[in-house]
């Protein structure tokens, strides 16, 4: 007997999306029909501040490269199977997404291993696809998982506490933003839209769906600022360029500016907001990381310091700690690398020359 192959429009659009490097988005996933728990509609956030015309936002300046070094290499011998997701807690904990393997390895400040959370299956603390961790105020890890449509959350000592999202009918979602008080921010990539929810896991308000410049189109990822803005990518739009997107703690449009790439892939681009308020975004083609100043007038580009490495495989998503450092996640090296200015990162103390051998006595 012939199986029956044919699958639901949100099976087919997880398939696509989460199959890297399979083209989606623009090319191979397009969002053709609305998911049985469809998203809710929401006339966006039009109200606030608007620095950006409806005909777009502008490019900022391209400023010189700052160079980056590498001041740690985790997961070396942790066995990570195309890891897609990197987050760092209030005490310097790493968490990476072992997205291939199902679970989250949790790594000390040293970059040791101590621990590991979740396996494969369906159950309370489980993963079908461990996609993109986050974190809050006080250590409670947070769990995208697209392929079971919900997030998990795990209390600072690693037990399952409960989940949130799944009534929320997501279609593909694609990234995950945790501010310090618990208030989550999905970007749901096929349902055109950001949902937000309380710390109590209820959802906030309505979608964000729309801006002064149109509809949300496919968002890719989101982050808060110390602030509590919400930082929205959206990878193209009808212009044919992607844009980063700001809104208030309410939901409320604050401006908007366009980035420097535009990928058609799995890999889109990925964002963090460290605790000065610059904003980074990976920047895809090149391998490379970009950062904004918070108006998003100046960006600069990130490169790695001499003899370091000259970009990154692939990059998956990155985090920001309240030091500054830097974390990205390199999903073909299956690596997380920490990453910080050459003048703050720790200088190694000379080698000790060896003491000098005793001449030997001469023979009489």
């Amino acid at each position: 007997m012939i199986r029956n192959r044919v699958t639901t429009t949100r099976q087919a659009a997880a398939a696509c999306l989460l199959a890297a490097p399979l083209v989606w988005g623009l090319a191979g996933c397009k969002k053709t029909e609305t998911p049985v728990a469809g998203p809710a509609t929401g006339t966006g956030q039009g109200s606030g501040t608007q620095s950006a015309s409806a005909a777009g936002p502008g490019a900022p300046a391209l400023g010189a490269a700052e160079p980056l070094v590498i001041t740690a290499r985790l997961g070396e011998k942790s066995h990570l199977l195309s890891p897609r997701g990197v987050a760092v807690d209030p005490s310097g904990n790493v968490f990476v997404a072992d997205t291939g393997n199902s679970r989250v390895v949790k790594f000390d400040a040293s970059g040791r291993e101590v621990a590991v959370i979740g396996r494969k299956g369906s159950g309370p603390g489980e993963f079908e696809s461990a996609w993109l961790p986050a974190v809050d105020g006080k250590g409670q890890l947070y769990v995208l998982d697209p392929r079971r449509g919900r997030v998990s959350i795990f209390g600072n000592d690693g037990k399952y506490l409960r989940k949130i999202g799944e009534s929320a009918g997501f279609y593909s979602p694609a990234g995950l933003a945790v501010a310090k008080d618990g208030t989550v921010a999905v970007a749901d990539t096929g349902g055109n839209r950001v949902v937000v929810f309380s710390p109590d896991g209820q959802t906030r308000g309505e979608p964000i769906t729309s801006t002064p410049q149109g509809k949300l189109i496919q968002p890719t990822d989101a982050a808060f600022d110390a602030k509590g803005n919400l930082y929205v990518v959206q990878p193209t739009g009808p212009n044919g360029k992607g844009t980063l997107y700001r809104f208030d703690p309410e939901g409320k449009y604050q401006t908007a500016w366009v980035i420097t790439n535009v990928p058609s892939t799995t890999d889109t681009p990925r964002l963090a907001v460290g605790p000065d308020g610059r904003v980074y975004l990976s920047d895809i083609e090149h391998g490379h990381l970009i950062a904004y100043d918070p108006e998003g007038k100046k960006a600069t580009p990130l490169a790695f310091a001499a003899g370091d490495m000259d970009r990154f495989r692939r990059i998956g998503n990155i985090a920001v700690d309240e030091k500054g450092r830097i974390f990205v996640m390199d999903v073909d090296a299956a690596l997380a690398y920490r990453l910080e200015k050459p003048e703050a990162a720790p200088v190694q103390p000379p080698k000790a020359a060896a003491p000098e051998a005793a001449p030997k006595p001469r023979k009489k």
